[in-house]
């Protein structure tokens, strides 16, 4: 069955129903440029409640070790969600520094940004596929945009990974049965507006990939 993320949770509601709905992985954004950026406190407090329940996600954007280490401590997350062009040395520092997991997501447009994708593929992490931002977006995901999913073909079966970018409630089934993810993420996708979650969409979100998997 697939696992499934809901990510850029910011308030103990959209939690909860997240968690009740049997979500694998909860996710919080560090990055003050997104409008699901959460407060550092907060985020410890959601995080409680999720601890056990839902494996928790930290995403990042090319933070500095102070950041990350006041992330860990707070928040003591299972996975670290590295979102910016952190290297693959990068990569490994992050994992050996913290002791955390490591997600790390690639953009893709062409054929290309998948075989880059694959120079990683030795080190231990999950890779995560999310969409190229548009020209002159100041985030470097959840924008709600959908790439060509048969861009996938170039990234070997045995490999599993989590599929990101434009996923909601009208395409998760055949997100699903066309590209076999082991995982999905979704943020814009539940939102009532940009950094406001439905409860509603999070909850049919999670029973149609649950069901279709």
């Amino acid at each position: 069955m697939v696992q499934i993320k809901i990510c850029g949770l910011t308030k103990k509601d959209s939690l909860e129903a997240a968690l009740e709905s049997k979500a694998d992985y909860i996710g919080f954004v560090f990055f003050p440029k997104s409008p699901r950026n959460i407060d550092l406190t907060q985020a410890g407090q959601l995080a409680e409640i999720a601890r056990g329940r839902a494996k928790i996600v930290a995403l990042i954007v090319d933070a500095s070790d102070d950041e990350i280490r006041q992330i860990n401590r707070v928040v003591k997350p299972d996975f670290f969600q590295l979102h910016g062009s952190e290297t693959a040395h990068r990569l490994n520092q992050i994992k050996s520094n913290t002791n955390v997991s490591i997600i790390k997501a690639f953009k893709i447009r062409s054929k290309k940004d998948v075989t880059d994708a694959l120079s990683y593929s030795r080190l231990d992490f999950i890779p995560l596929f999310d969409a190229k931002p548009p020209e002159g977006s100041l985030l470097p995901g959840g924008n709600g945009e959908k790439f060509d999913w048969s861009l996938l073909n170039e990234w070997p079966k045995s490999k599993p990974f989590m599929l990101s970018g434009g996923l909601n409630t009208t395409n998760i089934q055949q997100a699903i049965t066309q590209v076999n993810p082991s995982m999905v993420d979704v943020s814009s996708g539940v939102e009532e507006t940009a950094g406001v979650k439905s409860i509603g969409k999070i909850k049919s979100f999670i029973k149609l990939a649950k069901n279709h998997s």
